[in-house]
């Protein structure tokens, strides 16, 4: 079934947001795998299955990190603070920057790319990120994901038969307890992390930005609203 977004890029609409990337990147994934777990097992694979189930688990784990984050909006003055600061971001710790264990962040604007290959036969392009995802894999790793509004590449979008609002490119999955130091090569193209790795250290500065929290938006005819709570990051 085709899932259009109809909400605006805003604050309030994050909830929804992170309906669709879970939709996105996790739902449709677990169903189909679980699917072909099950067809294997009835073909007598039940290794092949077994290494499924393994995939299947670890899909699960992330989306329930995922739909129990914390939800961040940064205002496009913020974004541009962010980027400036990301450029000259000194040796810095995920764990003790990060603002919570899991979380969405939207910009405003678009921020930092990321990579993204549409398919095998294409060349690799960067993108530009709309919203970024952290949580902790199963091994205690820290994963980042990156997401591009779809709408901005509406050919390819149509090519892959994307039907989210959504392309989801993986930023990369790090140690939390080891400090980051990243050159940067070209100032045109800061890496997806250190530009989140600047918004979580300015989000804990008081003096530099303020951190509002948001009530969530009334939604009739809608059973449940994902949980988390909703802050607004906006430069002083």
């Amino acid at each position: 079934m085709t899932r259009k977004s109809s909400f605006p890029w805003a604050p309030t609409s994050m909830p929804f947001i992170r309906d669709h990337w879970i939709h996105a990147e996790f739902d449709r994934r677990v169903t189909e795998d679980r699917e072909e777990a099950a067809r294997l097992r009835n073909n007598g694979q039940p290794r092949a299955a077994a290494r499924l189930d393994v995939d299947i688990a670890g899909d699960v784990h992330a989306r329930t990190q995922l739909a129990q984050a914390n939800l961040y909006w940064v205002t496009r003055d913020m974004v541009d603070y962010a980027l400036a600061a990301a450029k000259t971001l000194p040796e810095w710790t995920p764990r003790a920057a990060m603002p919570s264990s899991s979380g969405l962040l939207c910009w405003a604007k678009p921020a930092a790319g990321f990579a993204m290959q549409w398919g095998a036969e294409t060349p690799v392009e960067r993108v530009p990120a709309d919203a970024m995802a952290w949580y902790f894999l199963q091994d205690g790793t820290l994963q980042i994901l990156g997401a591009s509004r779809a709408d901005r590449s509406e050919a390819s979008r149509r090519q892959l038969r994307v039907d989210t609002p959504f392309v989801i490119g993986n930023g990369g999955s790090i140690d939390a307890d080891l400090p980051l130091a990243i050159d940067i090569i070209d100032e045109r193209n800061v890496p997806a992390v250190l530009l989140l790795g600047a918004a979580w250290l300015l989000m804990a500065q008081t003096t530099v930005s303020t951190n509002r929290r948001i009530p969530p938006p009334s939604h009739r005819g809608r059973a449940t609203v994902p949980s988390g709570t909703l802050h607004q990051n906006t430069p002083q």
